[in-house]
């Protein structure tokens, strides 16, 4: 999904934040835009992956990070 964004060329490091509703993606340390829906959408997916996981009640913060 990632790699399929315009002008980025290879990827070696990609952090997705979440600090409440607001969702920051940096590729390679750089900052990548993203519209309000696609926001909503990541949001709400990787909460819904992370929330069913024992020991996890509420989420306010998140951070995935993958690395090449």
């Amino acid at each position: 999904m990632l790699a399929a964004l315009e002008g980025t060329g290879a990827i070696d490091t990609a952090d997705i934040s979440i600090e409440g509703e607001t969702v920051a993606i940096d590729l390679n340390n750089a900052p990548v835009p993203i519209k309000p829906f696609v926001s909503k959408i990541m949001r709400n997916t990787i909460v819904g992956m992370v929330s069913p996981l024992k020991g996890v009640s509420e989420i306010s913060s998140l951070k995935v990070s993958v690395k090449r």
